[in-house]
C-alpha cells in the first residue's frame, strides 16, 4: 500500500486488517523495494531511449519487450526498477514530512545545513544536509507533536516506517498501464509518466557518472531528483484535477481505467454491478438466488461465445437434420403447411451464426428478427417456435394439444440464443474482476433477456 491517511480521512470508517479484525484507523506499511525486487526477480531499466527504431522498443528501456514481455498478461503484471545510485526518501514519506516541516526540503535541496540537538533540527554552518544526513540520524530525530490528531497519525506513519523510508531503487509500474499512445494522425506518444521515468533515469545516470569522475555534485541536483520521484508519485496517486499534475491509478480517468478502456479482453464484458429489483413477495420469487449472478443475454453471448456457437449449431442440426419437411404458417391463409427445406445446415453455418451473434450483441432494434429458411422452390419461410417438448414429428402430425400458445409465433434469433446460452452456461462460471485487479470469484451464471 502506498497511500496514507489524508487530511480529509474519516477515522470512523472501519477497515479490516489481515487478521480480519476491525480497526478504526487505516494502517499503511511501505513496500520493501529491495525484498520485492529480489523475490520477483525484477529487472533494471537503464535506458531512457524508448525506441531503437520505428516501432521497436529498446531492450533495456521503459517499453522493453524483453523486460516486460509481449503478451497482455506479462505486460500488465511485470514490474521494473530504476537504480538511483544514491540515497533518497520514499516519495510518500517525503511528501508527508515536508508538509509538516519545511526544513526537510531545505535539507533535500542542500540550501541549509543542520545538526541534531535533542531530536530536533538546529541550523548550523558546521552542520550537514542531504538525504544521507537524514538516513544516518533518523533514529535520533523526534518529530514534534501537537494537539492535532491528523499530525499524530502522520508522525506514527513516519516513525513506523523508518527502516523503509530511504530508497536506492525506484519501482516502475508495468508497461501495460503506460504503453504508447497513437492519435488519429498516426503520431506516437509515450505520455507524461514515461517522460518522468526517463528523466529520472537520465538524472540518476548523470549523478553516477559525475561521482565516478570524482566531481563534487551539489545537493541541489539530488534535490531535483527527489522532486522528480515525488512528481511520479503524484502522477500515480492523482492528487490534482490537473492531468499534468497527476491523474492517479484509480478514479474514472485514472491510469488503470484508461488503460483497460483502451484494451479489449477475449470473451469478457464490462458491466455495472447493480442490485436486483425486489418487486417480489418472497426470496424464492427472485430472478436468481444468492448463489447466482444474472447476465444480460448479450453479455452471456460475448462471455461464452464459442460455447454459444456450438449450441446454436446443434440446435439447427437437431431440428433440420433428416427432416426435409418443415412446418410453417402460410402468411396469406394463416394455416399450417409443410414445405421442403433446402440445405439448412449450409444456410446456418458457423460463419452465419457468428455474424448473427455479433449483430445481436452490437444492435438493439432487430434483436427479435425472425429466422428465415430457404425452400426448394426458392422461397424463404419463417421458422416456427415449437418449444422443447414439441418435436417436428408432432408438428407434422398435429399433436400439439395442450402446448403453449407460443408455438403459434415465429422463431427469432433471440429465442435460439437464449436457449443456447441456457445450455452453455449450465456448468460454467465467470470471473468477476474490478479493472485488472486479480480477484477470482467463481459464480454460476444464468442469462437473462434484457
Amino acid at each position: 500500500m502506498l497511500e496514507y491517511i489524508d487530511d480529509n480521512y474519516n477515522s470512523d470508517v472501519i477497515m479490516l486488517n489481515e487478521a480480519g479484525k476491525g480497526t478504526s484507523l487505516l494502517e499503511v506499511e511501505l513496500l520493501d523495494d529491495e525484498d520485492f525486487i529480489k523475490k520477483n526477480q525484477i529487472e533494471p531499466i537503464t535506458n531512457p531511449i524508448f525506441f531503437v527504431r520505428e516501432g521497436i522498443p529498446s531492450t533495456d528501456g521503459l517499453l522493453s519487450n524483453q523486460i516486460f514481455g509481449i503478451t497482455k498478461e506479462e505486460r500488465s503484471n511485470t514490474f521494473g526498477y530504476i537504480d538511483l545510485g544514491d540515497t533518497y526518501m520514499h516519495p510518500l514519506c517525503y511528501k508527508v514530512w515536508s508538509r509538516m516541516d519545511s526544513r526537510i526540503k531545505d535539507i533535500a535541496h542542500g540550501t541549509k545545513k543542520f545538526i541534531i540537538e535533542n531530536g530536533d533540527f538546529v541550523e548550523s554552518e558546521n552542520g550537514e544536509n542531504g538525504m544521507e544526513f537524514l538516513r544516518k540520524n533518523i533514529n535520533n530525530i523526534k518529530i514534534r507533536s501537537t494537539e492535532s490528531r491528523q499530525r499524530d497519525k502522520k508522525i506514527k506513519f513516519l516513525m513506523s516506517n523508518r527502516n523503509k523510508m530511504f530508497i536506492k531503487k525506484f519501482m516502475v509500474i508495468p508497461a501495460y498501464y503506460r504503453d504508447v499512445e497513437t492519435n488519429s494522425g498516426g503520431k506516437v506518444g509515450v505520455g507524461s509518466l514515461n517522460k518522468h521515468y526517463a528523466s529520472l533515469i537520465i538524472s540518476a545516470r548523470s549523478l553516477k557518472e559525475t561521482q565516478e569522475y570524482g566531481l563534487n555534485v551539489s545537493e541541489a541536483v539530488r534535490g531535483r531528483v527527489q522532486e522528480t520521484i515525488l512528481d511520479i508519485y503524484n502522477i500515480l496517486s492523482g492528487t490534482s484535477d490537473d492531468p499534468d499534475a497527476g491523474i492517479g491509478l484509480s478514479s474514472k480517468r485514472g491510469y488503470v481505467k484508461s488503460a483497460v478502456m483502451g484494451k479489449t479482453a477475449d470473451y469478457g464484458s464490462r458491466l455495472i454491478i447493480s442490485a436486483p429489483e425486489l418487486k417480489v413477495e418472497a426470496l424464492d420469487d427472485l430472478m436468481v438466488d444468492m448463489d447466482y449472478c444474472a447476465l444480460p443475454l448479450a453479455s452471456a453471448i460475448t462471455n461464452f461465445f464459442p460455447f454459444i456457437v456450438f449450441h446454436v449449431k446443434r440446435f439447427f442440426e437437431n431440428n433440420f437434420h433428416g427432416n426435409e419437411q418443415y412446418s410453417t404458417i402460410n402468411k396469406k391463409t394463416g394455416k399450417t403447411e409443410f414445405v421442403t427445406i433446402k440445405d439448412p445446415l449450409e444456410t446456418f453455418s458457423d460463419e452465419r451464426i457468428r455474424k448473427e451473434m455479433k449483430r445481436f450483441v452490437k444492435g438493439y432494434s432487430d434483436r427479435f428478427s425472425p429466422i428465415e429458411i430457404p425452400t426448394t422452390n426458392g422461397d424463404m419461410v419463417r421458422a416456427r417456435f415449437t418449444g422443447k417438448e414439441v418435436s417436428a414429428e408432432d408438428m407434422k402430425n398435429g399433436n400439439v394439444s395442450g402446448s403453449s400458445a407460443l408455438i403459434q409465433r415465429d422463431l427469432t434469433w433471440c429465442d435460439v440464443f437464449y436457449m443456447a446460452a441456457t445450455e452453455a452456461v449450465r456448468d460454467k462460471h465467470v470471473i468477476i474482476t474490478r479493472f485488472p485487479i486479480k480477484e477470482e470469484i467463481q459464480v454460476s451464471a444464468r442469462p437473462v433477456m434484457v
